[in-house]
């Protein structure tokens, strides 16, 4: 019994000196409210924070927190940008002023959405709703940001939040977001590295954006999405299932298949008989032979010649096996059709380098991939 008393003793002790605390913070707020200094209450507010009994947090909620909010309303910016930077990393810092500097100046607000770990969901993505771009930045910048959140802000549309979040190692996304983006991404090129940097990127948004960049990232892509065989049929079930294809999508191998005739019947012909044609200037020739030796729709293979980048056709000549001479026979004779003069060495050396990094079983699929997603991904 005298232990229990004991115990009593030094909690009702410890309620005391907090209870002193907050009637000194108390005071001094209205001290504040009557035209007295902010700072001090700034110091002591922040000590009471860092030393308060939980058990009191309902009073602080109810006596304390109204009236520092009242104060900060009426403070300088940059006594309140002390404020958030003071508690957005206190684990027990009052709801109702973390809600209350959130929704502050972005000057004010960035300190605690970005770090306070006490934001539910719920109220960021209110913030993002009810705040602008740069708000909707700061949480995309945080240690670790939900699918919901992340639907949040791309639903923005703010470039600069969207890259954040995409750079953010810590954000998760759903793939029907990505989506979105590379839809947005075209034409950007910081969008889009930042989106094929992202490991868990589908690896169809990563062929469509593909067809719309150049360049090195283009080669970053072939290299870490590559489309292994016999992956083509899972991928499109798992794009209709994340809604970046409709379903249609699935069945249209099969029927590029049925309707080509199929590409076992049709390899008869030998790869030098298809390059010859183009040699000899005529593509229809040779997009149609394409077209049926490797079971893809021609205009496919059109798309793919007039291609300016060439990284395409690197990966079309290596899908038919062609060896290395005649890839670059085929490339710099497109060249001449279409600009009358063969690009440098130095660029033709750089397509070769992607000829040279893909498998032809990996470059039959990427191009299958290519030919059943042209409808409805493609740039």
């Amino acid at each position: 019994m005298a232990q229990t008393d004991k115990n009593t003793s030094v909690h009702s002790e410890a309620d005391r000196q907090t209870l002193l605390v907050h009637a000194d913070a108390l005071h001094q707020a209205q001290e504040v409210s009557q035209g007295g200094s902010a700072e001090g209450l700034l110091g002591t507010m922040v000590s009471m924070l860092k030393t308060r009994d939980g058990a009191l947090q309902e009073r602080e909620e109810e006596q304390f927190v109204p009236l520092i909010r009242q104060m900060a309303e009426q403070a300088e910016l940059a006594v309140r940008r002390k404020l958030a930077e003071q508690i957005a990393n206190l684990p027990n810092a009052p709801r109702g002023l973390l809600e209350f500097l959130a929704h502050d100046e972005i000057e004010v607000a960035e300190p605690v959405l970005s770090q306070s770990v006490l934001f539910d969901d719920d109220l960021l993505i209110e913030v993002i709703e009810d705040k602008g771009p740069e708000h909707a930045t700061a949480i995309a910048g945080r240690p670790n940001v939900s699918k919901s959140v992340s639907s949040a802000i791309i639903e923005t549309g703010a470039t600069d939040a969207i890259l954040a979040l995409l750079e953010n190692d810590g954000s998760e996304i759903q793939n029907s977001d990505f989506g979105k983006i590379a839809g947005w991404a075209s034409g950007n090129n910081q969008m889009q590295q930042a989106l094929v940097n992202r490991n868990e990127l589908p690896e169809m948004i990563a062929q469509q954006i593909f067809w719309s960049t150049r360049g090195g990232l283009r080669q970053q892509i072939l290299e870490r999405f590559s489309i292994r065989p016999g992956q083509l049929d899972i991928l499109l079930k798992e794009a209709v299932s994340d809604g970046l294809a409709d379903p249609e999508i699935v069945g249209l191998r099969d029927a590029i298949d049925q309707a080509i005739g199929g590409k076992p019947a049709n390899r008869w012909v030998p790869v030098s008989e298809l390059i010859g044609h183009i040699k000899a200037g005529r593509l229809g020739d040779f997009a149609s032979g394409v077209s049926r030796y490797l079971s893809i729709r021609k205009k496919s293979v059109e798309r793919i010649l007039i291609d300016e980048g060439g990284e395409a056709l690197a990966v079309l000549c290596r899908a038919l096996d062609a060896d290395r001479t005649q890839f670059t026979s085929v490339l710099l004779k497109n060249d001449y059709r279409r600009f009358g003069t063969p690009r440098p060495p130095g660029q033709i050396e750089q397509v070769a380098r992607i000829y040279d990094s893909i498998a032809p079983d990996g470059a039959l699929a990427t191009v299958k991939m290519w030919d059943v997603m042209q409808d409805q991904l493609a740039a």
